[in-house]
Parts: structure tokens; sequence; C-alpha cells
């Protein structure tokens, strides 16, 4: 696993050295507030959707098969995509009918 794992990561950290090394560092706290105002007007942030990063770590730590696992997660997060993010789904869905044909038809996209 060494082998494989350290080079890797030496590769990664040149990545990020030189990626870093073209900032110049001067960002703002306006702008993150604008990244901010402009994420929650996109979409619903809401504790609730912890649940299911959280169902995947459980799953993990009681040792389900890891292909069960994403499977339940790519499940229960499309679940909750159409329960929390509504008007994102009725957005990329870019049709007008019912919305459980709009939810079907961006799940549809996005998980074949």
């Amino acid at each position: 696993m060494m082998l494989t794992t350290t080079p890797t990561m030496l590769l990664t950290i040149l990545i990020f050295w030189i990626l870093g090394g073209q900032l110049d560092g001067a960002g703002s706290v306006k702008d993150a507030e604008i990244l901010s105002d402009l994420i929650s007007s996109r979409f619903a942030i809401s504790p609730l959707l912890f649940l299911v990063p959280a169902m995947v770590v459980a799953m993990v730590i009681w040792r389900f098969d890891a292909i069960i696992a994403l499977f339940a997660a790519m499940i229960v997060g499309a679940l909750v995509a159409i329960v929390f993010q509504a008007a994102l789904v009725r957005d990329l869905s870019g049709v007008d009918e019912a919305y459980w044909q709009q939810s079907y038809r961006v799940l549809n996209n996005l998980i074949a």
C-alpha cells in the first residue's frame, strides 16, 4: 500500500503547492459574504441534510458492504434532494411537467 500511496501523496502535495503559489491571497470578507449569499439563495441549507453522510458513516462503522452503503446513500440522497431541494430539481429538469415527473427526469439523468 505504501508503494502506491506515497507517490500519490507526493504528487498531490506538489500540485497543490504549485497551484497555491499562483494565488495572491487577496480575498476579502465581502467576497465570502457574496458567495455565501449566492449559495443560500440557490440551495436549501438545513442540518437535516447531514443525515445522509451520517447514514453512510454509520453503515461503514457497522461494516456494510461498500456497494450496499453507496447504493443506499444514492437512493436516500435522491429522496432528500426531492424533498429539500425542490426549486433546484425544478430548475434542473428544464420542463414544465408535474413535480414527480420533473424529479424522475432529473434523478434519472443524475444516476444514469
